[in-house]
Order: C-alpha cells, then sequence, then structure tokens
C-alpha cells in the first residue's frame, strides 16, 4: 500500500512538471510591453546576437525592411556593429517633423535579432540619435514586423499587454473579429476602413479611406492637410488646439460607427495643416486600445477583436 502511495506520488509530480513545462512552451512567444504615460509608446525586449538585452519601441508605422538603433546603445555594445559596414549616411528625422533632422546611418549585416524564440530578419539596419527624434524617453530602438514574415500572425493584445507571435499554419482567428484586407504595400500595414462620424454639432461624414496602422503614433484618428475631410473640420466650431513640436493641430472628440454597428464614443480625431511625410489617413494606438490587434500575415488581412469591458481613459 504504502509502495502504491509513493507510485501515486510521483505520476502526480511528472504530469504536474509535464503541465508547466508544455505551457510554458505554449507562451514562449509571448511577450509583454509597457506603455509610459508620458510618451504612450509600446516597449517591449529584444535580444541582439543571443545575449544583449534591449528595450524596443514597436513602431507598426515604420519601414519594415530595417530596425533602427540608438547611436549611444551602440556604443555601449559595439559587438552589435562589428560585423556590419555603413552603406551611407544622410539626414534622418520624424515623418512628422520632415525639417527636424538628425544624422542617420544606414548599414548591412545587422546583429541577429531575437523576439521571444522568433528570429526577426532584417536586411539592413540603422543608427541615430533617437533620443533628439523621439525625446528623452526614448529606449534602445525602434522596430517593426519584419517585411520579409510571411508566415506568422502578430498579435498585439491590449487586454493583458503582450504581442504574441503564432504559427500561421495553427492559428485561428477569433470570431468576434472585424477582418480587413491588407492592402498592397510590402513596407507598410494599411486597411480600408469605412467609419460614420458624428461630430458635437450633430453634423455627420462617413469616411471610407486607406489608413496606416501606426503604433508610433499615440493618437486615435489622424487626417493630414491634403486630404478633403478637413474641409468639413474647418467648419467645426469644438476645436481644441494642441502644440505639435514648433506648430499646432487641431483635435475633435466625436462619436464613430463602424460597419453601421460597432459605435465608439470619445474618439478623438486631429486634423495635420502643415506638411510632413506621414500617409494622409492614420490610425494611431490610442484607437488600437480598443481591441485585440491581429497582423495575419499569410492570409494578408488585419483582425480586430473588440475588448468586451473597454473603458476610455482620458489622459489630460
Amino acid at each position: 500500500m504504502k509502495k502504491n502511495s509513493f507510485v501515486l506520488l510521483g505520476v502526480i509530480l511528472l504530469v504536474f512538471c509535464y503541465s508547466c513545462i508544455f505551457k510554458g512552451d505554449i507562451y514562449t512567444n509571448r511577450i509583454p510591453f509597457v506603455i509610459n504615460p508620458l510618451d504612450r509608446n509600446m516597449v517591449l525586449q529584444v535580444k541582439f546576437n543571443d545575449s544583449t538585452m534591449a528595450n524596443m519601441i514597436f513602431d507598426s508605422g515604420c519601414n519594415r525592411l530595417g530596425f533602427a538603433l540608438d547611436s549611444a546603445f551602440c556604443l555601449e555594445h559595439p559587438d552589435l556593429m562589428a560585423a556590419s559596414s555603413v552603406v551611407k549616411v544622410e539626414a534622418g528625422g520624424s515623418a512628422w517633423t520632415p525639417e527636424y533632422h538628425t544624422k542617420f546611418a544606414e548599414c548591412t549585416s545587422p546583429p541577429t535579432m531575437k523576439l521571444g524564440e522568433i528570429n526577426c530578419v532584417y536586411p539592413i539596419f540603422g543608427v541615430s540619435s533617437l533620443k533628439r527624434i523621439w525625446g528623452p524617453l526614448t529606449v534602445d530602438g525602434i522596430f517593426n514586423i519584419p517585411a520579409n514574415d510571411s508566415t506568422h500572425v502578430w498579435e498585439l493584445n491590449f487586454e493583458q499587454n503582450y504581442i504574441e507571435i503564432h504559427s500561421g499554419r495553427e492559428f485561428v482567428m477569433p470570431q468576434d473579429c472585424f477582418i480587413f484586407p491588407l492592402e498592397e504595400d510590402s513596407l507598410y500595414f494599411k486597411i480600408k476602413m469605412p467609419m460614420h462620424v458624428k461630430c458635437a454639432s450633430g453634423d455627420t461624414l462617413t469616411i471610407n479611406r486607406s489608413f496606416l496602422i501606426d503604433t508610433g503614433a499615440a493618437y486615435d484618428i489622424c487626417l493630414m492637410y491634403q486630404t478633403p475631410e478637413l474641409q468639413f473640420f474647418n467648419k467645426q466650431q469644438d476645436a481644441v488646439w494642441l502644440q505639435f513640436v514648433d506648430r499646432y493641430c487641431r483635435r475633435y472628440t466625436v462619436q464613430t460607427t463602424l460597419f453601421d454597428s460597432f459605435q465608439m464614443d470619445s474618439v478623438r480625431i486631429y486634423t495635420f495643416d502643415f506638411p510632413n511625410n506621414v500617409s494622409d489617413y492614420v490610425l494611431g494606438t490610442n484607437f488600437l486600445k480598443r481591441f485585440n490587434v491581429y497582423f495575419d500575415l499569410p492570409n494578408r488581412r488585419i483582425g480586430l477583436q473588440p475588448h468586451k469591458n473597454y473603458q476610455r481613459v482620458v489622459n489630460p
């Protein structure tokens, strides 16, 4: 009887250990991110050359051919550039403020980059003083999903703040997702999203445009200076003027309906009246926070899964 008890205890321990190991395997490619309330960027840990950990901004609006590292970080870790060579040095900066430049070195042979257990492969990378462009809170670098990744589904989970990279062969899109086909652009993520907008005045507008998905922009919706919808918003009397670097932009709080059924209140539409190099229509992080976002690369589509208990937090 005593021997049987020991055998039973051993089996239980084996099952427990196996379940822990198996559970760990499931979440191997789940990487938590944090969003600092001051600069509102998504930051997560990335490993270079199997040894150097870096805190990187995830920016779905930047070029997918390469990533960028802060020059001070590269000085601290010279091995990251040991096998690289500089192709060219030019003025670089934010597309939002194109006249604000710093030197940007484009390099070949990037260091190996791993997110969880997934190798992210890029043909090039850049080195620049990112803090000069992004501000003093900028961490070690910035990256987007590699352009050559056509096999994974990247999940941005804003309910629990993590990115999880799924195998495209095994992944099943949640049934309650809104599905948008990805437009034919290998360097950026763009979807055509129809929305009905109602302003505080009661005036309404239907916007059915191609939006850039940009987690590097801490906004709901942005309309650039050349978009025809600005004529509609110019007539609204409830604009809130905000300083944007050395200029100003305007903000309007509206009610928005997607697909004639999904209603979103307190949506903020920002209008930019000055020239820049940003896509005409932008969906930023504050808009995306209402959903879990699935970049389904094998099927060239985006899934937006609404949060059931979402509540808007307004940052003054």
